[in-house]
Protein backbone atom coordinates (compact mmCIF):
# COMPACT_ATOMS: atom_id res chain seq x y z
CA UNK A 1 0.00 0.00 0.00
CA UNK A 2 1.41 3.29 -1.12
CA UNK A 3 1.41 6.39 0.97
CA UNK A 4 0.66 9.87 -0.38
CA UNK A 5 2.77 12.62 0.97
CA UNK A 6 1.55 16.22 0.68
CA UNK A 7 4.25 18.76 0.83
CA UNK A 8 3.51 21.89 2.74
CA UNK A 9 6.24 23.82 1.01
CA UNK A 10 5.12 26.59 -1.42
CA UNK A 11 5.78 26.38 -5.17
CA UNK A 12 8.66 28.29 -6.53
CA UNK A 13 7.94 31.90 -7.57
CA UNK A 14 9.39 31.38 -11.06
CA UNK A 15 7.05 28.49 -11.71
CA UNK A 16 3.97 30.52 -10.83
CA UNK A 17 5.09 33.49 -12.96
CA UNK A 18 5.78 31.24 -15.94
CA UNK A 19 2.37 29.62 -15.60
CA UNK A 20 0.58 32.98 -15.41
CA UNK A 21 2.46 34.23 -18.46
CA UNK A 22 1.49 31.14 -20.42
CA UNK A 23 -2.18 31.55 -19.50
CA UNK A 24 -2.09 35.27 -20.43
CA UNK A 25 -0.47 34.60 -23.83
CA UNK A 26 -3.02 31.91 -24.57
CA UNK A 27 -5.88 34.31 -23.78
CA UNK A 28 -4.30 37.09 -25.85
CA UNK A 29 -3.81 34.85 -28.88
CA UNK A 30 -7.47 33.74 -28.75
CA UNK A 31 -8.65 37.35 -28.45
CA UNK A 32 -6.42 38.39 -31.37
CA UNK A 33 -7.86 35.60 -33.49
CA UNK A 34 -11.43 36.74 -32.75
CA UNK A 35 -10.53 40.37 -33.54
CA UNK A 36 -8.83 39.36 -36.77
CA UNK A 37 -11.85 37.39 -37.89
CA UNK A 38 -14.13 40.34 -37.02
CA UNK A 39 -11.95 42.78 -38.98
CA UNK A 40 -11.78 40.46 -41.99
CA UNK A 41 -15.58 39.97 -41.92
CA UNK A 42 -16.13 43.74 -41.73
CA UNK A 43 -13.81 44.31 -44.66
CA UNK A 44 -15.53 41.61 -46.66
CA UNK A 45 -18.95 43.14 -45.97
CA UNK A 46 -17.65 46.56 -46.98
CA UNK A 47 -16.08 45.23 -50.18
CA UNK A 48 -19.26 43.33 -51.11
CA UNK A 49 -21.45 46.36 -50.41
CA UNK A 50 -19.16 48.63 -52.40
CA UNK A 51 -19.16 46.15 -55.28
CA UNK A 52 -22.96 45.98 -55.25
CA UNK A 53 -23.18 49.79 -55.24
CA UNK A 54 -20.76 50.08 -58.15
CA UNK A 55 -22.62 47.37 -60.07
CA UNK A 56 -25.98 49.09 -59.53
CA UNK A 57 -24.52 52.44 -60.58
CA UNK A 58 -23.15 50.90 -63.76
CA UNK A 59 -26.49 49.24 -64.49
CA UNK A 60 -28.37 52.51 -63.93
CA UNK A 61 -25.90 54.37 -66.13
CA UNK A 62 -26.24 51.73 -68.85
CA UNK A 63 -30.05 51.82 -68.56
CA UNK A 64 -30.03 55.61 -68.78
CA UNK A 65 -27.88 55.47 -71.90
CA UNK A 66 -30.23 52.94 -73.47
CA UNK A 67 -33.25 55.02 -72.48
CA UNK A 68 -31.74 58.01 -74.29
CA UNK A 69 -31.02 55.82 -77.33
CA UNK A 70 -34.58 54.47 -77.22
CA UNK A 71 -35.94 58.02 -77.03
CA UNK A 72 -33.98 59.03 -80.13
CA UNK A 73 -35.15 55.82 -81.81
CA UNK A 74 -38.79 56.69 -81.05
CA UNK A 75 -38.28 60.19 -82.47
CA UNK A 76 -36.73 58.65 -85.57
CA UNK A 77 -39.82 56.51 -85.98
CA UNK A 78 -42.02 59.60 -85.71
CA UNK A 79 -39.97 61.47 -88.31
CA UNK A 80 -40.05 58.46 -90.64
CA UNK A 81 -43.82 58.18 -90.19
CA UNK A 82 -44.50 61.85 -90.86
CA UNK A 83 -42.29 61.66 -93.94
CA UNK A 84 -44.34 58.74 -95.30
CA UNK A 85 -47.60 60.49 -94.43
CA UNK A 86 -46.55 63.63 -96.29
CA UNK A 87 -45.18 61.71 -99.24
CA UNK A 88 -47.88 59.10 -99.62
CA UNK A 89 -50.83 60.36 -97.64
CA UNK A 90 -50.75 56.96 -96.03
CA UNK A 91 -53.15 55.47 -93.52
CA UNK A 92 -52.93 52.21 -91.64
CA UNK A 93 -56.54 50.97 -91.80
CA UNK A 94 -56.95 48.32 -94.49
CA UNK A 95 -60.31 47.15 -93.09
CA UNK A 96 -59.12 43.64 -92.31
CA UNK A 97 -56.44 43.44 -95.00
CA UNK A 98 -52.70 43.71 -94.68
CA UNK A 99 -50.30 46.35 -95.88
CA UNK A 100 -48.20 44.96 -98.74
CA UNK A 101 -44.62 45.94 -99.47
CA UNK A 102 -45.73 48.32 -102.24
CA UNK A 103 -47.66 50.44 -99.73
CA UNK A 104 -51.10 49.22 -100.85
CA UNK A 105 -53.76 47.29 -98.96
CA UNK A 106 -53.99 43.62 -99.89
CA UNK A 107 -57.79 43.80 -100.10
CA UNK A 108 -57.91 47.18 -101.89
CA UNK A 109 -55.07 48.06 -104.26
CA UNK A 110 -56.31 51.66 -104.50
CA UNK A 111 -55.96 52.21 -100.74
CA UNK A 112 -52.55 53.39 -99.58
CA UNK A 113 -51.19 52.20 -96.26
CA UNK A 114 -48.18 52.75 -94.05
CA UNK A 115 -45.60 50.00 -93.66
CA UNK A 116 -44.18 49.97 -90.10
CA UNK A 117 -40.39 49.98 -90.35
CA UNK A 118 -37.67 48.58 -88.11
CA UNK A 119 -34.61 50.65 -88.85
CA UNK A 120 -31.26 51.75 -87.37
CA UNK A 121 -30.32 48.16 -86.64
CA UNK A 122 -26.67 49.04 -87.07
CA UNK A 123 -26.82 51.13 -83.89
CA UNK A 124 -28.69 48.53 -81.88
CA UNK A 125 -31.84 50.68 -81.81
CA UNK A 126 -35.18 49.65 -83.33
CA UNK A 127 -38.50 51.42 -83.45
CA UNK A 128 -42.01 50.07 -83.89
CA UNK A 129 -44.59 52.39 -85.40
CA UNK A 130 -48.37 52.12 -85.12
CA UNK A 131 -50.72 54.48 -86.94
CA UNK A 132 -54.47 54.66 -86.49
CA UNK A 133 -57.26 57.17 -86.89
CA UNK A 134 -57.84 59.58 -84.02
CA UNK A 135 -60.94 58.77 -81.97
CA UNK A 136 -61.37 62.29 -80.56
CA UNK A 137 -59.52 65.57 -80.52
CA UNK A 138 -59.29 67.80 -77.43
CA UNK A 139 -58.21 71.41 -77.45
CA UNK A 140 -58.51 74.65 -75.54
CA UNK A 141 -60.43 77.63 -76.93
CA UNK A 142 -60.19 81.23 -75.84
CA UNK A 143 -62.51 84.01 -76.99
CA UNK A 144 -61.86 84.53 -80.70
CA UNK A 145 -60.19 81.14 -81.20
CA UNK A 146 -61.50 78.57 -83.67
CA UNK A 147 -60.74 75.01 -84.73
CA UNK A 148 -61.41 73.23 -88.02
CA UNK A 149 -61.86 69.49 -88.44
CA UNK A 150 -62.38 67.72 -91.76
CA UNK A 151 -65.08 65.08 -91.39
CA UNK A 152 -63.76 63.13 -94.36
CA UNK A 153 -60.52 61.57 -95.55
CA UNK A 154 -58.82 63.14 -98.58
CA UNK A 155 -58.05 59.57 -99.68
CA UNK A 156 -61.57 58.18 -99.31
CA UNK A 157 -63.04 56.26 -102.21
CA UNK A 158 -66.57 56.21 -100.86
CA UNK A 159 -68.89 58.45 -98.87
CA UNK A 160 -67.67 59.71 -95.50
CA UNK A 161 -70.72 58.45 -93.60
CA UNK A 162 -70.54 61.19 -90.95
CA UNK A 163 -73.97 62.39 -89.79
CA UNK A 164 -73.05 64.53 -86.81
CA UNK A 165 -70.41 65.71 -84.41
CA UNK A 166 -70.33 65.39 -80.63
CA UNK A 167 -69.07 68.37 -78.62
CA UNK A 168 -68.09 68.00 -74.96
CA UNK A 169 -67.17 71.03 -72.84
CA UNK A 170 -65.53 71.27 -69.44
CA UNK A 171 -67.88 74.12 -68.44
CA UNK A 172 -71.64 74.46 -68.46
CA UNK A 173 -73.74 77.13 -70.18
CA UNK A 174 -71.28 77.85 -72.97
CA UNK A 175 -72.26 79.35 -76.32
CA UNK A 176 -70.23 78.40 -79.40
CA UNK A 177 -70.49 79.18 -83.09
CA UNK A 178 -70.42 76.29 -85.56
CA UNK A 179 -70.19 76.04 -89.32
CA UNK A 180 -70.41 73.08 -91.71
CA UNK A 181 -69.00 73.50 -95.21
CA UNK A 182 -70.17 71.02 -97.85
CA UNK A 183 -66.99 69.90 -99.63
CA UNK A 184 -68.42 66.85 -101.37
CA UNK A 185 -67.56 67.99 -104.89
CA UNK A 186 -64.07 69.10 -103.81
CA UNK A 187 -63.25 65.72 -102.26
CA UNK A 188 -64.06 63.95 -105.51
CA UNK A 189 -66.75 61.56 -104.27
CA UNK A 190 -69.85 63.18 -105.80
CA UNK A 191 -73.32 62.42 -104.56
CA UNK A 192 -76.58 63.46 -106.17
CA UNK A 193 -78.24 63.94 -102.79
CA UNK A 194 -75.65 66.56 -101.85
CA UNK A 195 -76.16 68.80 -104.88
CA UNK A 196 -79.24 70.49 -103.47
CA UNK A 197 -77.77 71.07 -100.04
CA UNK A 198 -76.44 74.47 -99.05
CA UNK A 199 -72.70 74.90 -99.33
CA UNK A 200 -72.37 76.51 -95.89
CA UNK A 201 -74.66 76.08 -92.91
CA UNK A 202 -73.90 77.94 -89.68
CA UNK A 203 -75.53 78.75 -86.38
CA UNK A 204 -74.90 79.20 -82.67
CA UNK A 205 -74.44 76.07 -80.55
CA UNK A 206 -75.37 76.08 -76.87
CA UNK A 207 -74.18 73.49 -74.37
CA UNK A 208 -76.51 73.63 -71.39
CA UNK A 209 -76.94 71.00 -68.70
CA UNK A 210 -79.98 71.67 -66.52
CA UNK A 211 -78.63 69.56 -63.67
CA UNK A 212 -75.21 71.20 -63.84
CA UNK A 213 -73.57 67.87 -63.05
CA UNK A 214 -72.09 67.00 -66.42
CA UNK A 215 -70.75 65.79 -68.68
CA UNK A 216 -71.60 68.94 -70.62
CA UNK A 217 -72.18 67.50 -74.07
CA UNK A 218 -74.29 67.95 -77.16
CA UNK A 219 -74.48 66.20 -80.53
CA UNK A 220 -74.98 68.34 -83.60
CA UNK A 221 -76.75 66.64 -86.51
CA UNK A 222 -78.11 69.82 -88.12
CA UNK A 223 -77.57 73.58 -88.14
CA UNK A 224 -79.93 76.34 -89.19
CA UNK A 225 -82.59 73.77 -90.12
CA UNK A 226 -80.32 71.77 -92.45
CA UNK A 227 -79.46 68.18 -91.53
CA UNK A 228 -76.15 66.52 -92.26
CA UNK A 229 -76.24 63.71 -94.82
CA UNK A 230 -74.12 60.56 -94.69
CA UNK A 231 -73.46 60.80 -98.43
CA UNK A 232 -71.87 64.25 -98.10
CA UNK A 233 -68.42 65.31 -96.94
CA UNK A 234 -68.16 68.24 -94.54
CA UNK A 235 -65.59 70.49 -92.96
CA UNK A 236 -66.58 71.61 -89.46
CA UNK A 237 -65.37 74.85 -87.90
CA UNK A 238 -66.06 75.69 -84.25
CA UNK A 239 -65.25 78.99 -82.58
CA UNK A 240 -65.65 80.64 -79.20
CA UNK A 241 -67.17 84.13 -79.73
CA UNK A 242 -65.30 87.20 -78.52
CA UNK A 243 -68.31 88.04 -76.34
CA UNK A 244 -67.98 84.77 -74.39
CA UNK A 245 -67.86 85.14 -70.60
CA UNK A 246 -65.65 82.06 -70.36
CA UNK A 247 -61.97 82.84 -70.71
CA UNK A 248 -60.93 79.28 -71.52
CA UNK A 249 -63.04 76.30 -72.63
CA UNK A 250 -61.73 72.77 -73.12
CA UNK A 251 -63.51 71.16 -76.05
CA UNK A 252 -63.55 67.51 -77.14
CA UNK A 253 -64.82 66.69 -80.64
CA UNK A 254 -65.97 63.26 -81.84
CA UNK A 255 -67.35 62.28 -85.23
CA UNK A 256 -70.71 60.52 -85.18
CA UNK A 257 -72.30 58.07 -87.59
CA UNK A 258 -75.86 57.66 -86.46
CA UNK A 259 -75.77 56.99 -82.72
CA UNK A 260 -72.23 55.61 -82.72
CA UNK A 261 -68.96 57.45 -82.28
CA UNK A 262 -66.49 56.77 -85.10
CA UNK A 263 -62.83 57.75 -85.61
CA UNK A 264 -62.18 61.14 -87.18
CA UNK A 265 -61.31 60.15 -90.78
CA UNK A 266 -59.02 63.12 -91.44
CA UNK A 267 -56.73 62.76 -88.42
CA UNK A 268 -54.12 60.18 -87.45
CA UNK A 269 -52.43 59.21 -84.23
CA UNK A 270 -48.86 57.96 -84.58
CA UNK A 271 -47.28 55.87 -81.83
CA UNK A 272 -43.56 55.17 -82.07
CA UNK A 273 -41.81 52.92 -79.55
CA UNK A 274 -38.02 53.08 -79.53
CA UNK A 275 -36.25 49.94 -78.28
CA UNK A 276 -32.65 49.80 -77.08
CA UNK A 277 -31.77 46.72 -75.06
CA UNK A 278 -34.17 46.51 -72.13
CA UNK A 279 -35.21 50.17 -72.42
CA UNK A 280 -38.29 51.38 -74.27
CA UNK A 281 -39.51 54.92 -74.92
CA UNK A 282 -42.79 55.90 -76.59
CA UNK A 283 -43.63 59.10 -78.48
CA UNK A 284 -47.17 59.99 -79.55
CA UNK A 285 -48.11 62.64 -82.12
CA UNK A 286 -51.26 63.54 -84.01
CA UNK A 287 -51.25 64.52 -87.65
CA UNK A 288 -53.73 65.16 -90.45
CA UNK A 289 -53.97 62.42 -93.06
CA UNK A 290 -52.67 64.96 -95.55
CA UNK A 291 -50.71 67.55 -93.54
CA UNK A 292 -50.28 71.00 -95.10
CA UNK A 293 -46.81 72.01 -96.19
CA UNK A 294 -47.28 75.61 -95.16
CA UNK A 295 -46.45 76.35 -91.55
CA UNK A 296 -44.01 73.45 -91.23
CA UNK A 297 -40.49 74.79 -90.92
CA UNK A 298 -37.36 72.69 -90.57
CA UNK A 299 -35.03 75.62 -89.96
CA UNK A 300 -34.84 79.05 -88.32
CA UNK A 301 -33.41 81.96 -90.28
CA UNK A 302 -31.53 84.70 -88.43
CA UNK A 303 -30.40 87.88 -90.12
CA UNK A 304 -29.21 91.30 -89.05
CA UNK A 305 -30.86 92.80 -92.13
CA UNK A 306 -34.51 92.95 -93.02
CA UNK A 307 -35.67 89.72 -94.64
CA UNK A 308 -38.24 89.95 -97.43
CA UNK A 309 -39.92 86.67 -98.34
Amino acid sequence: MKRLYISSQPLPVGYIAAKNMYTQKKFQSGFALVMSLAIVATLLIGVVGFSITISQSLQQSRLLDRAVQASYGAESGIERSLFHIRQRGATADCNGGTCDSDGRCSNNAAQKCFIPALAMAQTGVNFNVTIRSEDATTLSLRPGDSVQVDLFSPLQLDRAGITGISITSDVNNVSLYGQFSNTTNVVGVPSVSCNDQRTVIRDYISIVDADGVGPFQTTITSLDGTSLLADCSYTFRLSLPLTSVQQTVMITLRAMSGEASVPIPSRLVVYSVGIAGNAQQQVRVTSPVRPPLSGLYDFVLFSQEEVIK
